[in-house]
């Protein structure tokens, strides 16, 4: 995967980066808008790191700074909750369902059983606090890169423990 500008986040490598995760262009032609809103968002949703963190990138041969990914991948998580399938094709669809993106979890189930089947869920301490968004980012695996990057910032930035 190679970027146009890997030192920010721009429209033409972030539909470079969704089509390196699958995302098929016969199901997200690269004019699409669900790809500029979902880009948009993460702009304005991720954390900006800190300025020395900043520095220490510029002028370097890496392919892109941590932010620059962490935009991308809670791009591609929001992409997968808003975009629209192009007939005859289920392919968001079919994502959505599998990483359960249209229902609610409370927390991680700790225990089941077998007889009339139960299931016991419990909101690990470290999730409590957390905010909705955040819970949701924990479906996809997008959305946990996105919140480790969050999480190298401190404990109590935005919710994220």
């Amino acid at each position: 995967m190679a970027f146009v500008d890997p030192s920010n986040p721009n429209l033409a490598d972030f539909t470079t980066f969704v089509y390196s995760q699958g995302v098929p262009t016969a199901d997200l032609p690269s004019n699409s808008e669900y790809l500029v809103w979902s880009l948009g968002y993460a702009q304005n949703t991720a954390m900006l790191p800190p300025a020395q963190l900043v520095q220490s990138y510029v002028g370097t041969t890496l392919t892109s700074s941590p932010y620059v990914m962490a935009v991308y991948n809670l791009g591609m998580h929001r992409l997968l909750c808003i975009a629209q399938d192009v007939s005859p094709s289920t392919y968001f669809t079919g994502l959505r369902k599998e990483f359960a993106l249209l229902s609610f979890r409370a927390g991680p189930i700790i225990s089941t059983s077998d007889q009339s089947t139960s299931e016991s869920m419990l909101a690990l301490e470290w999730m409590k606090d957390m905010p909705m968004q955040a819970l949701d980012l924990l479906k996809t695996p997008w959305g946990r890169f996105y919140l480790e990057y969050a999480q190298m910032y401190g404990s109590n930035l935005f919710g994220v423990s």
